[in-house]
């Protein structure tokens, strides 16, 4: 009897060492299955990105944002972000909205520098705390603001478009959600691609 259990022990042992190396290999890489993104392609924008799957799609009913103003021309120029897409996690009421920052006049937006815009952010928005870092996706650099206050996050994703223009991706998450989130941020962000 202890000859035959042995037996089948060896037989089986192929088959249990393979179901737990699958199983390991899964465990080791838990993010890419995890996260599943959809991608969109904005000609508008002259960018394609992907976003996760429990993001919905909303209306863009959502107006201009003022930013703050500069002194141009001898006249305040006034800046804004302009939203054109918006992404709601109702899981976790996560926002993502992706557009251009411009100024309100429609002066060209190559005289708007992305560090002027920060410098700017950052001047009207003194009570915030703001981090500031740079990040490179593919062959093109994005500057990164994350701004915490109370209980939320934001992170603000800045870079150049093919057509020069600055365009935001800026994703407001509760803070408490980081962990479980920032995987899917990451995600997205890494899959913008200039058009």
């Amino acid at each position: 009897m202890k000859i035959l259990s042995k037996h089948i022990l060896i037989l089986l042992f192929p088959f249990i060492f393979i179901a737990c190396k699958e199983e390991i290999k899964e465990k080791q890489n838990p993010i890419k299955s995890a996260v599943t993104l959809i991608e969109f392609i904005d000609n508008e924008l002259n960018i394609s990105y992907q976003v996760p799957t429990n993001w919905d799609k909303m209306p863009t009913s959502l107006t201009d944002k003022m930013v703050g103003r500069v002194r141009k021309h001898g006249e305040d120029e006034f800046i804004i972000y302009s939203p054109k897409s918006f992404y709601y996690n109702n899981a976790n009421s996560s926002l993502l909205r992706v557009g251009k920052i411009k100024f309100k006049k429609n002066i060209p937006s190559d005289s708007l520098s992305i560090e002027t815009y920060i410098k700017m952010f950052q001047k009207y928005n003194r009570d915030l705390k703001i981090k500031i870092s740079k990040i490179t996706n593919s062959n093109f650099t994005i500057k990164k603001m994350e701004i915490t206050k109370n209980n939320l996050i934001s992170f603000k994703y800045l870079f150049r478009n093919t057509n020069n223009e600055i365009l935001q991706f800026d994703f407001s998450i509760k803070e408490k959600q980081i962990t479980n989130l920032k995987p899917s941020i990451d995600a997205s962000v890494n899959s913008i691609k200039l058009l």
